[in-house]
């Protein structure tokens, strides 16, 4: 799209920030009437500070056509687009917006009940296309449409003189159009100074039938993709055009994966041996050890392969399930036949493995059980066989254990051998995408003008080339040289460029490097600094004391306690996201729906929320900084003589003796071409190759250092994003054999450093009353000392990291394999009592992510099995916590109207939804805890937060559900694991 010259004072340039707003009226049409030509009153079009453009269309007269009597469709369901159209001038222009598809979760509804009035549009950002606000009021005699469009969105083309231009609205099959033109005698048109303004736009005398943007094929038109794509197929005329197809990508890094596993596929047996089978099954099955000697068995024969030593010695991962035989064990033997001439080369026995009697899969795995004895050597397999016998080797012979074989290896439960001998490789071209940018706001950047705790930017004394070139040399090594209990690099970013990028002052860098350094390499350091900013642009810097990384919505909602933010946030989701769960009553599936649509399509990186997250490094020298953080310390006191609520460590993670050159080659390659597959080849050797320097003499002090390391690697994960300038975490699966959907889970979580923090403090908090004790720190290390200031701060950094942890894996399936991770059993009650919006949100919210967790019904691992389904016990595990109070305020508390509605009609929305999953699919997974679920919801939840509600319309769905229930397939198998539904305090509901 190309920037519009200058021309004529009546000539429209790009408005880049400025103002649109349109104002029509009702002109024809009746209440069946699927086109309604409207007539505006006004139209102005004015330039606003630096030179962009504004336009606007002002409110119309009343109108009878836009009585109640002719309802409009509801725009939170029906799609809705706009289109704008213009032309006329000379030099002759026409051109048109793209079709704008609005945003449903911007749209809230006006009167009681909903809609009744009419609807409006509000979304401040202008995110869609440049629309700000849609205003479409009706009453009973009269109605009227304004629209307005600013900002950045609106940059679309309008040169030369403009002569007409026309407008579509389109909600669900309903079209609003309206145009004016420069000649029509009823329009009155003044220009002056580059304003435009148009009276009495009597409007079309029906909507067209075919235009060209709208996205539907109409008349002529042979395409219509609504897009302003030069390079598709589809001209911008709607004349399909026969283009060259789009050039291929260009080249990514490739990435050869040696593949020597053998998958276990049954079924095996007496008659007829399994199979391994080098490709893994798509159905698992089990297969049940035989009474007495007899073996179950799996083979691979015509095998042709070179040994290849670096791969090890054989190991084996099999999956085992004792929940029908009543435990018991399995022990395996591996056999090779080389040229499969009936004699056995090479035999490996393994120690037995038990299988326990409850539900779930018990890993067999050869890391804990390994090889016991191997006779003979490896060689190459000409034409080979590979065999594996399982028994029971207990006396008296039982039956069992059952073994789990044939499951994709995206369900994490495929049973197979590794064994030294390539059989195939697997190619993976990962390519390197751009992130979406980090737009953050001015109210978190260093202001222009200066500020106190901000560095100014240098601007003059730039050093030469290779002056550069030495100072940033001597600067790095100044970074990493180990002080006084350790490197800066140890504590940061091992280039020091988080200092860069956030506005830290070279007084404050200098003052906390003399803690560690010489006066000398704290010089250098401040240099090295510098030098970042000027080498990677850093104009703009972060706020020292207002950046808190991953902060929903970039900074807290206002309010001096944690109860005022907390209505904040109610206010902030009804007001400014207009959550129907907030102000409607979900009364019907579509308004479920809508509100599921709605809390699945929040973006949290702009969704401020009143928990404040921790800065990246606190500094007492600049004074208190942790007011308000927790209810229970509401005088602010805690934290501020020490404090450890901060992103940076303060115990320094360092390369091991003889690591040091390496682990920082590993960095500085990667800080060349900061690629995610760059970052993570940095990242895994963190655990690898560092520890501390520190003398850890106790269980306490080595738990400190774990906890500190594992912020290390949360700090060089959110470097990575700073670097590349994105809220985006970087994609832990790009270096995996088969992408995200068979990628390692283990390296997955590895990754995942976020969650961890807050939760190994939650095992082991600052106060030592605790049971499993505590995490102390060495007396340099400024902490808490009194126990009451530590256990508040222990909560404050397990809402804040758990937090943090959310924002990169919303699903809760990838940050940990502990069931109540998976559960988020530990991030609702940091919530309970005080910050009861919030934690009616984050219940809300979770119950819907999980639901629709893709692809994640089969998996059986902990509590992953069941994902991805209304119909299903996993979306409720998000009672846990509030099975006997749910998260309510009382009557006389200002949060109590928003908080009871949104407590309410959530509980009503997932009645609906699972009513819709289970007509749609006919399955549920754990049928009888999700008819627990569903009573507790309808009696038990329902009674605390709406009592004497009108409970017809949710007794019936109940109904509904239960027989539904009663016919559904059931999706859970015998070796999913238990669930933790007993709890509910409700009867079981009984299904057969």
């Amino acid at each position: 799209m190309k920037e519009p010259t200058g021309g004529e004072s009546m000539n429209i340039k790009r408005a880049c920030s400025g103002l649109i707003t349109l104002a029509l009226v009702l002109l024809t049409g009746g209440p069946a009437d699927a086109n309604r030509p409207l007539a505006g009153r006004s139209l102005r079009v004015e330039p606003t500070e630096g030179g962009s453009r504004s336009l606007v269309v002002l409110k119309s007269a009343k109108t009878t056509a836009l009585a109640t009597t002719d309802p409009l469709p509801d725009p939170r369901i029906q799609e809705t687009s706009i289109l704008v159209r213009w032309s006329g001038g000379a030099p002759v222009h026409e051109g048109r917006t793209e079709r704008i598809l609005l945003d449903p979760t911007k749209w809230s509804a006006l009167g009681q009940p909903a809609g009744s009035r009419g609807w409006r549009y509000h979304d401040p950002s202008a995110a869609r296309g440049g629309i700000r606000s849609i205003s479409l009021r009706q009453t009973a005699r009269s109605g009227s449409l304004r629209w307005t469009a600013r900002g950045p969105g609106w940059d679309w083309p309008m040169t030369g003189p403009l002569a007409s231009m026309d407008l579509d609205l389109q909600i669900g099959d309903q079209r609003l159009c309206s145009s004016f033109e420069a000649d029509t005698a009823e329009t009155r048109i003044n220009t002056t100074a580059g304003r435009l303004s148009a009276r009495a736009m009597p409007g079309p005398a029906q909507c067209g039938s075919a235009v060209c943007g709208n996205g539907l094929v109409e008349g002529p038109e042979s395409c219509d993709d609504g897009n302003l794509s030069e390079t598709d197929l589809c001209s911008n005329d709607c004349a399909r055009e026969q283009g060259p197809a789009p050039e291929d990508p260009a080249p990514g890094t490739t990435l050869l994966f040696e593949n020597n596993r053998l998958h276990l596929v049954g079924p095996s047996t007496a008659l007829q041996p399994g199979r391994l089978e080098i490709e893994p099954g798509t159905a698992g099955r089990f297969d049940r050890l035989p009474l007495g000697p007899t073996a179950l068995v799996y083979e691979a024969d015509m095998l042709t392969a070179s040994h290849a030593p670096d791969l090890g010695p054989s190991s084996l991962w099999v999956y085992l399930d004792g929940s029908t035989t009543n435990g018991i064990y399995a022990q395996a033997r591996i056999l090779f036949d080389f040229e499969d001439d009936g004699i056995v080369d090479r035999e490996e026995l393994f120690t037995a493995a038990p299988a326990h009697a409850n539900r779930g899969l018990d890993l067999y795995d050869s890391p804990r059980f390994p090889r016991l004895t191997a006779i003979g050597a490896y060689r190459d397999l000409e034409n080979g066989r590979i065999r594996i016998e399982f028994r029971n080797p207990l006396m008296p012979p039982r039956e069992g254990p059952e073994i789990r074989t044939g499951e994709p290896v995206s369900s994490h439960a495929a049973s197979h051998i590794r064994v030294p001998f390539v059989f195939s490789e697997i190619e993976r071209i990962v390519e390197d995408t751009p992130p979406l940018p980090a737009l953050y706001p001015e109210s978190i950047l260093c202001p222009a003008e200066g500020d106190a705790r901000c560095a100014a930017v240098r601007t003059g004394g730039i050093l030469a080339p290779e002056a550069r070139r030495l100072a940033r040399e001597a600067g790095l090594d100044a970074f990493r040289f180990q002080g006084n209990h350790g490197s800066c690099a140890g504590c940061h970013v091992p280039d020091g460029f988080d200092l860069a990028i956030i506005g830290y002052r070279d007084e404050d860098i200098r003052r906390r490097a003399l803690e560690h350094v010489s006066a000398e390499k704290s010089e250098a350091i401040v240099e090295l600094v510098r030098i970042q900013r000027e080498e990677h642009a850093l104009t703009q810097l972060l706020h020292p004391a207002k950046f808190r990384p991953l902060q929903p919505g970039f900074a807290a909602l206002p309010g001096n306690t944690p109860r005022e933010r907390d209505f904040a946030f109610l206010r902030h989701l009804a007001e400014e996201q207009s959550l129907i769960l907030l102000t409607d009553v979900i009364d019907s599936r579509a308004k479920a729906e809508l509100a599921e649509q709605q809390l699945l399509a929040l973006d949290v990186h702009k969704l401020q929320i009143g928990v404040r997250l921790d800065r990246w490094s606190e500094d007492t020298f600049h004074g208190p900084s942790h007011i308000g953080q927790d209810p229970d310390d509401s005088a602010g006191n805690t934290g501020q003589s020490a404090s450890v609520a901060e992103w940076l460590p303060n115990l320094a993670t360092e390369p091991l003796p003889d690591q040091d050159e390496a682990f920082y080659a590993s960095f500085d390659r990667y800080a060349e071409n900061p690629t995610d597959l760059a970052f993570w080849r940095f990242y895994d050797r963190i655990r690898e190759n560092t520890g501390s320097h520190e003398t850890l003499l106790t269980p306490a002090d080595q738990r400190a250092f774990t906890w500190m390391q594992t912020k290390y690697e949360a700090i060089q994960v959110m470097g990575h994003m700073l670097r590349r300038g994105t809220l985006a975490a970087p994609d832990t699966t790009i270096d995996q054999p088969g992408g995200t959907d068979e990628a390692s889970l283990a390296t997955s979580i590895a990754r995942n450093p976020f969650w961890r923090v807050g939760d190994l403090i939650r095992q082991h908090p600052l106060n030592c009353n605790h049971p499993d004790g505590c995490t102390t720190f060495p007396e340099f290390v400024p902490a808490e000392s009194r126990e009451r200031e530590q256990n508040i701060q222990s909560r404050i950094l397990q809402r804040a990291w758990f937090w943090a942890g959310w924002m990169v894996d919303d699903a809760l399936l990838r940050s940990e394999d502990d069931f109540a991770t998976i559960s988020g059993d530990y991030f609702y009650p940091l919530h309970h009592g005080v910050w009861n919006g919030h934690y009616a949100f984050i219940t809300a919210r979770m119950s819907a992510l999980k639901a629709n967790a893709a692809a994640k019904i089969r998996p059986w691992h902990h509590a992953r099995a069941g994902h991805g389904k209304w119909a299903s016990i996993r979306p409720f595990l998000v009672f846990k916590h509030s099975e006997f109070q749910r998260p309510m305020v009382g009557k006389s508390d200002p949060r109590y109207f928003w908080n009871q509605r949104l407590m309410s009609n959530l509980a009503r929305m997932w009645l609906y939804l699972v009513h819709a999953d289970l007509e749609r699919s006919g399955s549920a997974f754990d049928r009888e805890g999700t008819a627990k679920a569903m009573n507790f919801v309808r009696l038990n939840w329902l009674d605390s937060v709406d009592p004497g509600g009108d409970r017809a319309a949710t007794d019936q769905l109940f109904s509904e559900i239960v027989a539904m229930l009663r016919e559904a397939d059931e999706l859970r198998e015998q070796h999913h694991t238990d669930d933790l539904y007993d709890y509910l305090p409700v009867d079981a509901v009984v299904l057969d």
